[in-house]
């Protein structure tokens, strides 16, 4: 179990490597790292780790060690001296105050002596627990709330990241003779109000000068802009959609209005002009939508449309364009067909509408429907003769509906 507990720490320690490592070379470097490089680095740093427990030293000469590694490594994937010293002095920083609170804090739930409470691995491995995760929600919140660009320009700001960069290493050494103090101390409550005190003023003080910084370069006042223009924009883009669907979506059915549709033939039209291609055009009206308002009332009407509709959009695809032209009309564009594929559509959307009357027993939903394979030929005459020519068809199969119903 001990074992277990131990690689668990190792493999920690690994993703919390390999995470800043790749963090770093991809976010803040210039220079392109391969994974490999990064993975070596990563295996080094544990293998210096494994080193120091098997030595039994003390967690001090590993940050120290951290701390070298890390300028080496940091230099390595492209960064200039200033952006090391200050991302590696942030890490350490975080590093020694996290763990040492996660010490204190596993320690006061065991009811144990900070200075033991590291000797077991299980209070170990609890600690490096605590200690990664807060650093992940950490690292998490800084890349959300400020900006790759702001980041650098605090790190390359010279006086503020000097200051930044001096805390950094400074407050660890200030927290390390802290703990030595706390091995004189026989007395539980008064380690832990050493140890407290000290990580509380360390957080405060770096803190406050990073925040100090940011505000002094305007970095916050540029996000509340940047945010009110996003705001802004978002509302624009918004209103854009929503313009956008009132002029191009009938409401009641949900497919394109008459001008929408009308642009989308034409564009078609210069489309197979220049291309040579086919497309298909049908034009459907519905039989006795002027009978069914009448009879059964506007709801009802607007019911019949709405099964053509439905049954027009079972049998095209996402791309052929439908259209509302009037009251009781539409128009289908279909991209490229064969006649006989034009052919087959506009029957199987008659079988559709037919099949709606097994659906609704108050009347009969019909319609009448005519399609056209518009060639180079007939683009080159333009819209209005397509439109005439595909109504023609139209009318021609309203009459027989009509005539064989009689």
């Amino acid at each position: 179990m001990g074992i277990l507990v131990l690689l668990l720490i190792f493999f920690l320690n690994g993703c919390f490597n390999f995470g800043l490592l790749y963090t770093i070379s991809r976010k803040f470097s210039d220079k392109h790292t391969s994974t490999k490089k990064i993975v070596i680095f990563v295996l080094l740093n544990v293998s210096v780790y494994i080193y120091l427990y098997i030595l039994n030293l003390h967690y001090h000469y590993q940050y120290s060690l951290l701390f070298l590694l890390f300028l080496v490594e940091f230099s390595l994937l492209g960064l200039n001296l200033r952006e090391t010293l200050c991302i590696v002095s942030w890490t350490i920083f975080n590093v020694i105050t996290l763990f040492t609170a996660a010490s204190l804090g596993i320690s006061s739930i065991n009811h144990i002596s900070s200075q033991y409470s590291l000797f077991n691995n299980m209070t170990k491995f609890e600690v490096f627990i605590c200690m990664y995760i807060t650093l992940f929600l950490m690292s998490r919140y800084i890349l959300k709330t400020f900006s790759i660009s702001d980041i650098k320009k605090i790190i390359n700001t010279p006086l503020y990241s000097s200051i930044i960069i001096l805390l950094g290493l400074l407050l660890p050494i200030q927290l390390m003779i802290d703990e030595y103090l706390v091995y004189y101390t026989e007395y539980f409550a008064i380690q832990k109000i050493i140890i407290l005190a000290s990580i509380l003023f360390n957080i405060i003080v770096y803190n406050l000068v990073l925040r100090y910084t940011i505000v002094s370069l305007g970095i916050m006042h540029f996000q509340s802009k940047h945010r009110q223009a996003k705001e802004v924009y978002d509302n624009l883009i918004t209103q854009k959609d929503e313009i956008f669907t009132r002029i191009t979506i009938d409401d009641l059915t949900g497919v394109y209005t008459k001008s929408y549709t009308l642009d989308c033939i034409s564009k078609a039209l210069k489309h197979i002009i220049k291309s040579d291609i086919a497309c298909g055009l049908i034009f459907i009206d519905i039989n006795g939508l002027k009978y069914v308002n009448d009879n059964y009332g506007h709801d009802a009407g607007d019911r019949l449309i709405q099964k053509v509709v439905q049954s027009i959009q079972a049998v095209t695809r996402k791309q052929d364009i439908i259209g509302r032209i009037g009251g009781d009309e539409f128009l289908v564009l279909i991209d490229n067909p064969s006649a006989y594929i034009l052919k087959l559509i506009s029957n199987r959307i008659l079988e559709g509408i037919h099949h709606q009357n097994s659906l609704e027993e108050s009347f009969l939903i019909s319609a009448s429907l005519g399609e056209l394979l518009i060639t180079k030929s007939l683009a080159v005459q333009g819209l209005d003769a397509v439109l005439a020519a595909t109504e023609l068809e139209m009318k021609l199969a309203k009459h027989k509906f009509y005539s064989e119903r009689m």
